[in-house]
C-alpha cells in the first residue's frame, strides 16, 4: 500500500531532484571556473583571498539543504507540482528560518552523532587489517584483508537497516516541523461548567 501511494509522487520527486542537481552542477561549474582562473597565475596564493567566502558559503549550503528538503515535504504533503512546491517551500521557509535553523542543527548534530555510533563496528572491523599492515607479512596481510572484509560483509545489512531508519526519522521530523508552522493555531476553548447548588448546602 505504500509503494502504491508513494508512486503517484515518484516523477514529480525525480524531476524535482533532477532540477536541483542541475542547478547543482551548473553553480559549481560557474564556481570552479574563477577559482581555476585565480588559482594558476597566481600558483594558489590568490586562494587565500577565498577563505572568507568559503566560510560563508558553508550556512548557506546548509540553508540551502534545509530548503530543499521542504520542497520535497511540501510536494507530497501538499500534493503539488513541482514549482508550486517550491514556491511553498519558499514561503514556509523565509518567514520561519530561526525555526529551520534550530531544528536543523538538533538534527544535524543528532543524526551525525547517530551515524558516527552506526559506523563504529566498521572502523572496528578494520583493526584487523591495520595491525596486518603493521606486522607486514602477506600471510597476516591475506588475512587481516579477509577478516575484515568478512566482518564489514555481515555488518553491511544491519549497516543499511539502521541507516534507513536515522533517515526515515530526519525526514518525519521535517515532515513535522513543516506541518506544525504551517498548520494555524487553535486557540483554547474553555468550557464553563456552572454547579447548581444542592439543597442543604
Amino acid at each position: 500500500e505504500l509503494w502504491s501511494e508513494a508512486m503517484r509522487y515518484f516523477w514529480r520527486i525525480f524531476l524535482l531532484d533532477l532540477l536541483y542537481f542541475g542547478v547543482g552542477l551548473a553553480i559549481a561549474l560557474i564556481t570552479i571556473v574563477p577559482i581555476v582562473l585565480i588559482a594558476i597565475p597566481t600558483a594558489g596564493v590568490g586562494l587565500l583571498c577565498l577563505v572568507p567566502l568559503l566560510c560563508l558559503l558553508v550556512p548557506l549550503s546548509w540553508a540551502i539543504e534545509i530548503f530543499v528538503k521542504q520542497s520535497y515535504v511540501a510536494l507530497v504533503n501538499d500534493d503539488l507540482g513541482i514549482m508550486d512546491a517550491i514556491k511553498r517551500a519558499w514561503e514556509v521557509f523565509r518567514p520561519n528560518l530561526g525555526h529551520m535553523a534550530v531544528m536543523g542543527l538538533i538534527l544535524f548534530f543528532g543524526g551525525s552523532l547517530v551515524g558516527i555510533v552506526i559506523s563504529l563496528p566498521v572502523i572496528i572491523a578494520m583493526t584487523p587489517l591495520i595491525i596486518a599492515a603493521i606486522n607486514g607479512t602477506t600471510d597476516a596481510l591475506r588475512t587481516g584483508i579477509l577478516t575484515t572484509v568478512i566482518i564489514i560483509l555481515a555488518y553491511s545489512p544491519i549497516a543499511i537497516l539502521l541507516s534507513g531508519v536515522l533517515r526515515s526519522y530526519i525526514y518525519a521530523a521535517w515532515t513535522l516541523t513543516y506541518r506544525r508552522l504551517t498548520t494555524p493555531v487553535q486557540p483554547a476553548v474553555v468550557e464553563v461548567i456552572e454547579t447548581v447548588p444542592q439543597p442543604g448546602f
